[in-house]
């Protein structure tokens, strides 16, 4: 192997490994199978990630362009929007990147809005899944809260430890709980029964006050 190849492969595997950690701290945008390949040296999986920056020009043409969407000067319609783009030699390619800040970011929203509804198949909506959001609190692991008490409901929730039994849980504007069983409870996958996965019910019940005993 070539000092420069020898070189990349090792970029590549420090890339991969930095996608790793942030696929573990709640990046869920990240393909897990991508990032697999840019660990193994797969150069199309690699060239998706080493994407050229965004220019000022192009920020500031970008700019005019979702603010004339936002004034109705032009139509948020794909066809629309890769006129103007040609026209000020911006790619479509980082108009679409940059898009994807504004999502997270809240920025254009009305824009972003608009070319969802106008039927650009990549902008899908303004509003991305929370799911979707880079986490820096850490991992978490999906958990059903149960409640023990008659009647209750489970509670869906991402907690970044497993509560463990004679713990408590406080809600927001809710009574203190006490956790008083933990179980991991192994769930067939529905769309391929070949594979399993492990889910962790935490059952809690109100802790009694002196109040409550009297």
């Amino acid at each position: 192997m070539k000092q420069d190849e020898r070189t990349r492969a090792i970029l590549e595997r420090i890339l991969g490994e930095l996608l790793t950690l942030q696929k573990w701290a709640g990046r869920f945008d990240l393909d897990e199978n991508k990032v697999l390949g840019i660990c193994r040296g797969i150069e199309a999986d690699v060239n998706e990630f080493l994407v050229d920056p965004i220019s000022e020009n192009d920020r500031e043409a970008i700019d005019d362009i979702l603010n004339d969407i936002e004034s109705g000067t032009i139509s948020p319609a794909k066809d629309d929007v890769r006129r103007r783009l040609r026209e000020a030699g911006v790619s479509e390619s980082s108009f679409l990147r940059y898009v994807d800040v504004c999502k997270h970011s809240g920025d254009f929203g009305e824009a972003v809005e608009a070319m969802a509804n106008a039927g650009y198949s990549y902008v899908r909506n303004a509003s991305p899944n929370k799911e979707m959001k880079p986490n820096f609190l850490g991992a978490t692991t999906y958990v059903e809260l149960v409640d023990t008490t008659k009647n209750a409901k489970n509670i869906a929730c991402q907690l970044p430890v497993i509560p463990r039994i004679g713990e408590s849980i406080e809600a927001i504007n809710g009574d203190l709980q006490e956790v008083v069983d933990v179980r991991h409870v192994v769930i067939k996958d529905d769309a391929d029964q070949r594979y399993a996965t492990s889910c962790v019910y935490v059952y809690y019940a109100p802790i009694e006050t002196t109040d409550d005993a009297s």
